[in-house]
């Protein structure tokens, strides 16, 4: 059984981005036929509903791409405000987040 690390209370998502390295685009913006979603992706700024709809129809980047609106650099998400509810969701420090760092060698 794989052991996941154990991560102290202050640990933050600063310098991490794991949870987005093979996204390849905002999940939830997958499923365009929900209004609801679709009209949310119409709340995001222009530049970052580009750069999901350039990343939607380039087939050459693979499924497990890091997400286009991570900041490779800064490890955040470009339009951490206008982030999908999964990822305003997701809990630092659980199962799901370790085994992310794990995956991606970020420590503590």
């Amino acid at each position: 059984m794989l052991e996941l690390p154990q991560i102290s209370a202050a640990v933050s998502c600063d310098n991490c981005g794991a949870c987005c390295m093979q996204m390849r685009s905002p999940p939830f913006i997958v499923y365009l036929k929900n209004q609801e979603k679709a009209t949310y992706l119409a709340t995001a700024p222009k530049a970052a509903r580009q750069l999901y709809v350039a990343r939607l129809f380039d087939r050459s980047i693979p499924d497990d791409a890091p997400c286009v609106w991570l900041d490779l650099k800064t490890k955040k998400c470009r339009f951490y405000d206008h982030r999908p509810i999964v990822c305003r969701d997701f809990e630092v420090g659980e199962d799901a987040c370790l085994g992310h760092r794990l995956r991606e060698g970020v420590q503590s």
